[in-house]
């Protein structure tokens, strides 16, 4: 079955949208029948769905698959869902839609609440949760949001995340960025560019330059620079 997923990358990758969805669906299906519905495998191929979905040029019903998938994930305790949550975010920016940015967050803020509710997750799932809350709340990079929200979010997530993971860890340090951000945005840029700094150096020592936190903490340090586009 694993077969059949790189079969149907390779095929999306070609430009073959339809036939890699179809076959990420017969993937689903059988893996559904062998397997069960909460396998790995099925899980994968709910992602590739979403995934040919989008490129089939319909992003919005992409989001809601993601968000269903991420939904199951986290009920039955797998806290896997940042490439799910990254792929909602990508998404939602090509849709462009503040109301949908809205439906977004409140729904991340719902599912984060039954996780908790329910004890669904602990540890990296956790994290992951309330990294992207503190994000999506904080209107990612540059849309409208509740940053003073999304501030008191990320600075409980790093409080949990340093004592549980420590301070090098990819999480936290995600969450410090985040972080950063909303400083700058309540006004701060120069705590959110040193912050930032130190982050990246911090990242580029543990994790190397080209790694994606390392990327993500320099891009959010350029928008708080005197040079970027801050104000």
């Amino acid at each position: 079955m694993a077969c059949r997923m790189t079969l149907a990358r390779q095929v999306g990758a070609m430009g073959r949208t339809e036939e890699a969805l179809a076959l990420a669906e017969e993937l689903v299906e059988v893996g559904t029948r062998v397997h069960g519905a909460d396998s790995g495998i099925v899980f994968g191929g709910r992602f590739e769905i979403a995934v040919w979905t989008r490129w089939g040029g319909n992003p919005r019903r992409a989001v809601e698959l993601w968000q269903e998938l991420a939904a199951d994930k986290v009920a039955i305790g797998d806290g896997e869902i940042a490439d799910t949550l990254d792929n909602i975010e990508a998404a939602l920016e090509e849709i462009g839609d503040p109301r949908r940015d809205a439906d977004a967050v409140a729904w991340l803020d719902g599912l984060v609440e039954r996780a908790f509710q329910e004890e669904a997750l602990n540890g990296w799932g956790a994290m992951t949760l309330f990294t992207n809350l503190a994000w999506w709340v904080g209107g990612r990079m540059d849309g409208a949001g509740d940053h003073e929200r999304a501030r008191e979010i990320a600075e409980w997530a790093l409080e949990v995340g340093r004592s549980v993971f420590g301070a090098g860890d990819a999480h936290v340090l995600a969450g410090e960025v985040i972080l950063a951000h909303q400083l700058g945005r309540l006004g701060d840029p120069e705590a959110a560019v040193r912050r930032c700094a130190r982050v990246a150096e911090d990242a580029a020592r543990i994790y190397g330059e080209t790694h994606l936190l390392t990327g993500f903490a320099r891009s959010v340090l350029r928008r708080w620079s005197p040079q970027g586009s801050a104000g």
